[in-house]
């Protein structure tokens, strides 16, 4: 009126936003009836949906801190432990040749070494893989396992590292698939005594392992060989030619005679029949005479260079070894002793690994793999039910693709699926008590424009905050009825698609009921059981 007394806008505006209003009272009119219709006042409705929508979220807040936040926790790294598990242990399937039973076999004793040791059950499954390319048979995958997990926790040597040094020196001097365990109770020892490293140890005994086994010498003596020889610094790619040259040279002899076998057995201080006779008995002692021989010469004054040319040994590599460990011919008697006894005993590398299982980090180490055992156990039950929901909800999202545009929108606008009970209660919470403020500010409205207010008396009535809003206005008042004019648009929207969008809903809700009374059911069970049977398998 204002705007008209003042010309501001012409008499033929003034009409139109006249029709606009009294078309505007006509419709409260309509709603004002429709709410008397009902027999309940809007007051009570909105406050009895602002009561419900505060208990909403009151109840929505405890389910997701109390419940909603641990059940997620758990269900995340129960799902992570059997996830890892399961690739881990599909590269046990991939390299090892077993029937189901065998692979459940191998895996449940995966799972209980790791409650027994420091390393992950999906590290320990990576050794178990490793076996399997190396040839280690299925029967004797576990022990396998078990030793070189033993040798990367005791030694300087990592399990991979170990499992593959072990099975390629198993298969060149055809050891037993069973006596891994003495192997590294061999090297244990003769680490733990020797000036060098399992690790030296193992590459040195890596070089011998051929002529060793051709000559007869066990796989002990093979180590012990090797261990003596890196403790006087003698590198592996060197000594191990050089050594290997030297025994090729002596076996010659011994098979051969003549005079080559006689000056062995004259540096031995043999006879060349006593020599022959031990080096076929027991090789590793004939070549300890020999360096004894060595040694004594060189105590005697002997030029030991002279000695070494006169037996055909000449090269740099293989004389400077032979002189090394006659300078110190008593490392390799006490490596060879040590050796032999760790191999017989078995007890070393059991010993070794007893002290440092018995560690504070490792016992934390198999506390923490007790629980994610416990978590791979959940996650199998788990991963099921998700996969399940999964299924139920993979139509449903087709669907939804192949939607119109303006359906899809609609859609997205109006619905969501909770990610649980309680986070959606505290969505919908504060939602319905909104729904609550706003039908009571409606009856309020209504009940003012009923008694002749105008529409902005009737807003205000209705809606203080938003009448205060309008009154700060300055622009025109076609700002508000823009605002109105857009919710109608998106209402007519909603309208239009309303049968695609309540099929969707029907479909998602479908498949939330279905999981909620379903699949959730059938995994509590199955976990239900699990527990049961617990006291079972810790006895």
């Amino acid at each position: 009126n204002e705007q008209f007394r003042k010309g501001e806008i012409s008499e033929e505006q003034y009409r139109a936003f006249q029709r606009e209003v009294v078309k505007a009272e006509q419709e409260l009119e309509k709603f004002e009836k429709q709410l008397r219709e009902t027999g309940l006042t809007a007051e009570k409705v909105g406050q009895k949906l602002k009561d419900a929508g505060q208990k909403m979220t009151d109840i929505g807040k405890d389910l997701s801190l109390k419940v909603t936040a641990p059940i997620v926790g758990l269900g995340t790294v129960a799902a992570k432990a059997a996830i890892g598990f399961e690739s881990a242990f599909a590269g046990v399937r991939k390299t090892v040749d077993a029937t189901e039973e065998e692979f459940a076999q191998l895996e449940q004793g995966i799972r209980d070494m790791a409650k027994q040791m420091p390393a992950s059950a999906t590290d320990i499954a990576a050794v178990a893989e490793a076996a399997g390319q190396l040839g280690i048979e299925t029967d004797n995958i576990l022990k396998f396992t078990e030793t070189m997990i033993g040798l990367g926790e005791a030694t300087n040597l990592t399990a991979e590292e170990g499992a593959t040094q072990f099975a390629r020196f198993a298969n060149i001097v055809g050891m037993s698939q069973q006596d891994f365990d003495r192997l590294g109770s061999s090297v244990v020892a003769l680490g733990n005594s020797l000036a060098t490293t399992e690790a030296e140890i193992v590459e040195m005994g890596m070089r011998l392992a051929g002529q060793g086994a051709q000559i007869g010498m066990t796989e002990a003596q093979i180590m012990a060989l090797a261990a003596a020889m890196s403790s006087v610094g003698i590198e592996a790619e060197a000594g191990g030619t050089a050594m290997s040259t030297t025994l090729k040279k002596m076996q010659t002899a011994v098979s051969l005679g003549g005079k080559d076998l006689e000056k062995f057995a004259q540096v031995a201080r043999m006879s060349a029949a006593e020599f022959a006779r031990a080096f076929q008995a027991d090789p590793a002692a004939a070549l300890q005479s020999f360096i004894d021989g060595l040694a004594e010469s060189s105590a005697a004054g002997e030029n030991l260079t002279l000695v070494l040319n006169d037996l055909g040994i000449s090269g740099i590599r293989e004389s400077d070894t032979l002189l090394r460990l006659a300078g110190a011919n008593d490392v390799l008697r006490n490596a060879l002793e040590t050796s032999t006894t760790a191999w017989e005993e078995n007890i070393a590398l059991q010993n070794e690994v007893a002290q440092r299982y018995a560690t504070t980090e490792s016992q934390l180490a198999m506390f923490k793999n007790s629980i994610l055992d416990l978590g791979i156990t959940l996650g199998e039950i788990i991963i099921p039910a998700l996969i399940s929901l999964v299924d139920a909800i993979r139509p449903v999202v087709d669907w939804l693709a192949n939607l119109s545009p303006q359906a899809q929108k609609a859609i997205i606008a109006i619905a969501g699926i909770a990610a649980a009970i309680g986070p959606l209660l505290l969505i919908l919470g504060p939602v319905v008590s909104a729904i609550g403020t706003l039908v009571t500010g409606l009856g309020a409205m209504s009940a003012a424009m009923a008694g002749g207010a105008s529409i902005v008396a009737g807003l205000t009535a209705g809606f203080p905050a938003l009448g205060a809003a309008i009154t700060l206005l300055t622009g025109p008042i076609g700002i508000v009825i823009a605002a109105i004019a857009g919710l109608v648009a998106a209402g007519v929207l909603i309208y239009k698609n309303w049968d695609e969008i309540k099929e969707a809903l029907d479909r998602v809700w479908g498949a939330i009921v279905d999981f909620f009374t379903k699949t959730i059911p059938e995994a509590i069970e199955k976990g239900l059981k699990w527990f049961s049977e617990l006291p079972g398998k810790v006895a």
